[in-house]
């Protein structure tokens, strides 16, 4: 049941109810953690006075490093400044007052505004020009032009930007990243003297990540909200300007909690490590669609740069932010955005205008106004520039031929297109592929100087803090070199490692649904479910569980410091039992799980329950469905009554999100399935 299209059913009828405890564990760590203390933000950005206050997003912060907080109107009274940072009587505290792009305000809140600015607030924003309400009118626009006449005057209140504001104020980044860019976002608390950052890389790629946060002194900790793990960072350090950089190693879609809350000691700063070999299996079946290299422009948006440019008249424009500077709607039925970056003279700055509201800019007398770049729609939040229209190059002979000759880790720069582009542009470009692999048809964005990884996904060595010692734990032969706080350095090394053991051949199956109803299959090989043969499978929504097994000699246990089952890839989610015992459930990448405490020397026995979505058996219904209206006007009788359905389908929804001839979504395990041993050795000094 679903409000329309909108929505989806949270309840015991939901395929992974009963796996979903560890992905419900995982929220709540997440949210204890995120209600704690007091919500840290440089800016503090007034929504303005229109109503209703639909905010504008300000990527644009986040991605300086910097985060920011909202108020409105009714608050804005409440606001008071103490030794330069404004201040809330809730216990926010905001370096900086960011103003709307707006020509409008009411005098009683200039006046305000005022008072904050002279008692020693940094307030950035444009000029106003006129009250906006009737009341008092006329007398009430001379006030507003009395008074900002007063506060921008070069002393009070600047029309700076953001990036303009921060330099000159001087203040750090709160939190920053070096690899993941716009993917990159953070929250930050703030519990009496403990800072909690929770930071979250949300691309489909894992990384490994150097974070910058404003802290010093302390003790970074890692806590892990998909285990509880708690454990200090093994290598950090210490900066002069008052900042601290911890390397994450961060998982595709990886997010992990930073605290600081303990007293800084001596630990190392930085490592290098030397792998003697290193697991490289290209992706089975692997074909390229298609594939392109350049600036894309996001969905969603329409690039309206000539649209204004056209409207300019003598130095002017003056129009409103709506569908008709794109000649269609770029984004139905969302709140949408005039994004401008224009020119008046030397002055380059940077606008945003709500949809319906009115973009006027007049250019100084002998000063020519031109629109640079503008863009219209629903802007993501991690947009945090305008983007720009530029031609795509169709890369997919290129990437075919590399794949074919064997390469299978491949650069993402401009020799994919033999040099340089013609648009002279290198910022913000990318690959965007579409392929296939294990039978399922996939895709993948990845940013320009990183690599296009078409390998099975294989894990590093980490170094860990155990028992206050450093310990380094390794799936590959190798060395690491480790330098300290203190200016030491130490070299340590593995031989040897164990070989992983791959779990191929035959796989019983046994698939189990909602409605009670069980069969058997053998699979020679892992598959999608859509891909067999049988529509039972191909149509199969619940959870089906795999068996198979392996044995070990008791060398190998005693010699794995950790035994690690990588289930390699998963639709949509897995628990693992090893010898009848549950080790819990993964449910995004990368699924891999330790079975060390579960396995025993000789032969051990694997059961992996697989669950997937319901759009497979809602898809296969469609086939049998009775002709009905959406919403159905009344429940069916077989739905109110409990008992069985007229025709073969044993679903039924409230609105139809899908048809017979939708693309059934990949399921299963799809492997390669492996253990993997890792050994250990002591890094301390």
């Amino acid at each position: 049941m679903t409000l329309g299209t909108y929505g989806l059913d949270f309840n015991r009828l939901n395929t992974w109810w009963e796996q979903s405890a560890d992905f419900l564990k995982y929220l709540a760590r997440s949210q204890y953690l995120l209600q704690q203390g007091r919500y840290v933000a440089d800016i503090l950005v007034f929504a303005g006075e229109s109503s209703p206050n639909d905010a504008i997003l300000k990527p644009d912060i986040r991605a300086l490093g910097y985060d920011y907080d909202l108020i409105s109107t009714s608050n804005m009274a409440s606001l008071t400044v103490e030794d330069g940072w404004i201040r809330t009587p809730a216990g926010g505290k905001y370096r900086i007052l960011m103003l709307p792009e707006t020509e409008w305000i009411t005098p009683k809140l200039l006046q305000k505004v005022g008072d904050l600015a002279k008692a020693g607030a940094v307030v950035i924003g444009p000029k106003p020009l006129r009250s906006p309400s009737l009341s008092g009118y006329p007398q009430c626009d001379d006030r507003v032009a009395g008074l900002a006449d007063e506060l921008w005057n070069g002393r009070w209140i600047k029309d700076y930007s953001v990036r303009e504001i921060l330099k000159e104020v001087g203040l750090q980044p709160d939190c920053s990243a070096k690899v993941t860019g716009d993917d990159f976002s953070f929250v930050h608390r703030q519990v009496d003297d403990t800072d909690i950052y929770f930071v979250v890389n949300s691309q489909k790629l894992g990384c490994l990540d150097t974070c910058r946060f404003r802290v010093t002194g302390k003790q970074p900790e890692l806590w892990n909200p998909e285990t509880g793990e708690i454990r200090d960072a093994a290598v950090w350090q210490s900066h002069a300007d008052g900042t601290t950089s911890v390397p994450i190693p961060f998982d595709p879609g990886g997010s992990l909690f930073v605290v600081f809350r303990k007293a800084a000691t001596g630990h190392v700063v930085q490592t290098k490590t030397e792998l003697l070999s290193q697991d490289i299996t290209p992706l089975p079946d692997l074909k390229i669609i298609k594939a392109e290299y350049g600036i894309f422009f996001p969905n969603g948006l329409a690039d309206v740069t000539a649209a204004l440019n056209k409207s300019i008249h003598n130095g002017e424009i003056n129009v409103s932010a709506g569908n008709d500077l794109a000649s269609r709607d770029p984004a139905p039925g969302s709140i949408k955005e005039l994004r401008v970056e224009y020119k008046t003279g030397n002055q380059y700055k940077e606008v945003s205008v709500l949809e319906n509201q009115p973009f006027r800019m007049k250019a100084s007398p002998g000063e020519e106004l031109s629109i640079i770049k503008a863009a219209y729609g629903k802007f993501d939040r991690r947009l945090s520039t305008i983007p720009v229209s530029v031609p795509v190059s169709d890369v997919t002979a290129r990437l075919a031929s590399l794949v074919a000759s064997g390469k299978y880790i491949i650069p993402v720069d401009d020799s994919l297109i033999g040099g340089s582009s013609a648009s002279g542009r290198n910022e913000g470009k990318e690959l965007r592929l579409v392929y296939e692999c294990k039978g399922e048809r996939l895709k993948l964005a990845v940013p320009q100087g990183r690599e296009l990884r078409l390998v099975e996904d294989t894990p590093n060595p980490v170094l860990v803090v155990e028992e206050s010692k450093p310990v380094w734990i390794t799936p590959y032969p190798g060395k690491l070199t480790c330098t300290t706080s203190a200016g030491e350095e130490r070299t340590i090394g593995v031989n040897s490692v164990p070989s992983p053991i791959k779990l191929d051949g035959d796989w019983n199956v046994t698939f189990a649904s909602k409605q009670g109803t069980s069969f058997n299959a053998i699979f020679d090989k892992l598959i999608s479910w859509p891909n067999a043969a049988e529509d039972n499978i191909r149509y199969f929504s619940g959870t089906a569980v795999y068996r198979k097994s392996f044995t070990l000699s008791g060398e190998l246990i005693r010699t794995a410091r950790v035994l690690e089952l990588d289930l390699g890839s998963v639709r949509v989610m897995a628990e693992v039992f090893v010898n009848g015992k549950s080790l819990g459930v993964v449910w995004k990448a990368p699924y891999r799980i330790n079975i060390g405490r579960a396995v025993k020397e000789g032969v051990n026995e694997l059961e992996i329950r697989v669950t997937n979505l319901w759009p497979n058996r809602l898809i296969g219904d469609e086939r049998f469905q009775e002709h009905r209206d959406y919403p159905p006007k009344s429940w069916p009788a077989w739905v109110r009554n409990g008992s069985d359905a007229p025709t073969r389908h044993t679903t039924f929804t409230t609105w139809k999100h899908w048809d017979e001839d939708s693309p059934l979504q990949a399921s299963g395990l799809l492997g390669p399935v492996l253990i993997r041993p890792y050994v250990s050795v002591d890094a301390a000094f």
